[in-house]
């Protein structure tokens, strides 16, 4: 493939009905422009690369200023006070970790798209860009990758290797998607991914969420409550345009996989009722993930998944530096 073409790919994240993982290594470059902002602080000092106003023995120098009383006589900068013949401390910023943690929907309700690309898809370009902007952070990143069977788990680590594991893998289960998928045994929950990750993450992450949410269910929001407790979460709800809109006036036919029905879009009637519906169940998903403190963010199909984020994140950095 030309250069053009790769740097075209990386600008927008990938396109069409599978991922690639080239491409998905490619979003690594465009994630420079991506600076994740927690929506909360975090509820118990921990070690890492967030920096805290708080003053001690940290791992990153602050500043040189006046020894006052109670500080740490190992503290004082002797080179600046034999100048000044004034005593003066250094002082140091502690340091807060965030381990990362990405749930990516990869599950057959996810297989659909009516522009640019299918959801699925966009998952995984959102899930790439969080990874490698998380990973530039020095956040240990990991996750779980929900496909049609089964819930794969990738502990948190800090490194370009876990990166690329878990992407290799969110490929793979992407390539998988199918027609015959749909009709294969039992579909797995959405409720099972997030049982399985209250067990990683105890305290203090950063979880990033990122799904259709059409089985998010009362079991799946009591998970998501005790998940909200003691950690940061970001919810992204990815949805295709016709699952909002019906397309103009005509017979058209739609299929699951295994059956086929066709719809008269010239009902007009039918047609604000479909759109009346489909906005009111993203209003109430809204609604519910706003009781539990988690922000909801929605990113269509045909929508530049790097401009998203970007915006997104610049916003809340802007509502934090304002509380």
């Amino acid at each position: 493939m030309p250069d053009s073409a790769n740097k075209t790919r990386a600008s927008e994240g990938l396109c069409g009905a599978h991922t690639h993982l080239k491409g998905l290594i490619a979003l690594k470059s465009a994630a420079e422009s991506i600076r994740l902002a927690p929506n909360r602080k975090a509820t118990r000092q921990l070690s890492g690369p967030y920096q805290t106003r708080l003053k001690g023995r940290g791992m990153d120098f602050d500043e040189v200023r006046g020894y006052q009383p109670g500080d740490d006589v190992r503290n004082i900068d002797w080179r600046v006070t034999a100048r000044t013949t004034v005593p003066h401390t250094k002082t140091f910023t502690e340091e807060r970790e965030r381990p990362v943690l990405i749930l990516c929907d990869q599950r057959c309700t996810m297989f659909f798209g009516s522009r640019r690309r299918f959801k699925s898809v966009q998952a995984a370009n959102i899930a790439a860009l969080l990874a490698w902007s998380a990973l530039k952070r020095k956040d240990r990143v990991g996750g779980f990758i929900l496909d049609n069977h089964q819930v794969q788990e990738f502990k948190p680590q800090r490194s370009d290797k876990a990166v690329l594991k878990m992407l290799a893998s969110l490929d793979q289960v992407n390539r998988q998607l199918s027609r015959k998928d749909f009709s294969r045994g039992r579909i797995s929950d959405f409720t099972t991914a997030l049982t399985d990750m209250r067990r990683i993450a105890k305290t203090g992450n950063s979880i990033y969420i990122i799904a259709d949410f059409h089985d998010l269910d009362s079991e799946g929001l009591r998970q998501l409550h005790e998940l909200s407790r003691h950690n940061s979460i970001t919810a992204f709800m990815v949805y295709d345009p016709l699952e909002r809109e019906l397309p103009d006036n005509g017979l058209y036919t739609i299929s699951n996989g295994t059956e086929e029905l066709q719809i008269d879009t010239a009902n007009v009637a039918q047609r604000r009722h479909y759109r009346e519906k489909a906005l009111q169940r993203a209003e109430e998903l809204r609604s519910e993930l706003g009781r539990l403190g988690i922000p909801l963010a929605e990113i269509a199909t045909a929508d530049n998944a790097i401009d998203a984020l970007s915006r997104l994140f610049q916003r809340a950095r802007r509502r934090t530096s304002v509380a």
